[in-house]
């Protein structure tokens, strides 16, 4: 890691301490350059890693930031809320369900998809409320910089034993839907948890038993605004289970 790339994490670490908006890197910057630029940040940081979280998923969103593969960000561990939550601790949030997964096991190796059932312990809902400000139009290499969107998250209930493609998601504020999709709508719910594993394990980040790992936002990227939440996850007609939470500002 060079000084430049030093210097980018600290004003990373300084903008989201200071929930300010975060700066934007170098336009040429590379795509390692830019996880060395987010490894600075959460050194200076010195929190705790709780988990991971899986950014542009989908191959349209891919396409759409010209990359080949998501990006990852790290959950902290301050970062974790239930049941409420102050919108005025961020700069510009954005609201997102996603499927969580929890590590059964410790993983110093590549795991594959035939080894999801051993790698992982259960499905959970995930609501992110993730952190997209940034002084300026934000490129693949701005948020992997700035840690990939990380800003707080949810944990919510036990999913049981549905099939991880096949989960209807229903998003409410204060009661009407404002978003519906389904999991296996940004591909294959399997293969993204496996990828986070190993994108994890590439860039020599921990993974212990226990860690929360998101695997990317479903249906549509809302604004955060204030009022009450409820997220729905169904399949084939039954509720699995639901959270709510509180935005207040």
């Amino acid at each position: 890691m060079n000084t430049r790339q030093q210097d980018y994490g600290e004003l990373m670490a300084t903008a989201h301490q200071q929930r300010q908006l975060k700066p934007n890197v170098d336009p040429a910057t590379t795509m390692p350059q830019a996880y060395q630029i987010q490894g600075a940040m959460l050194d200076r940081l010195n929190l705790s890693f709780v988990g991971y979280k899986a950014v542009l998923s989908s191959k349209p969103a891919q396409s759409a930031f010209n990359v080949t593969e998501p990006l990852l960000g790290v959950l902290l561990a301050n970062a974790g809320v239930e049941g409420r939550h102050d919108l005025s601790q961020m700069v510009v949030p954005v609201i997102e369900v996603e499927i969580g997964y929890e590590l059964g096991v410790d993983v110093t190796t590549e795991v594959s998809i035939e080894q999801f059932a051993e790698t992982f312990s259960q499905l959970h809902i995930a609501i992110d409320l993730a952190e997209v400000g940034y002084v300026g139009k934000a490129s693949a290499v701005d948020l992997v910089s700035g840690n990939s969107a990380g800003g707080s998250y949810i944990k919510g209930p036990v999913l049981g034993s549905a099939e991880p493609n096949h989960i209807q998601v229903k998003l409410l504020k204060d009661g009407d839907v404002i978003n519906e999709a389904t999991s296996g709508d940004i591909g294959d719910q399997k293969a993204l948890a496996v990828w986070l594993v190993n994108k994890a394990l590439s860039l020599n980040y921990p993974l212990k038993k226990g860690m929360f790992l998101m695997s990317g936002a479903l249906g549509t990227i809302l604004g955060a605004k204030p009022g009450h939440y409820t997220a729905r996850y169904e399949s084939e007609g039954q509720l699995l289970a639901s959270v709510d939470v509180e935005l207040t500002q």
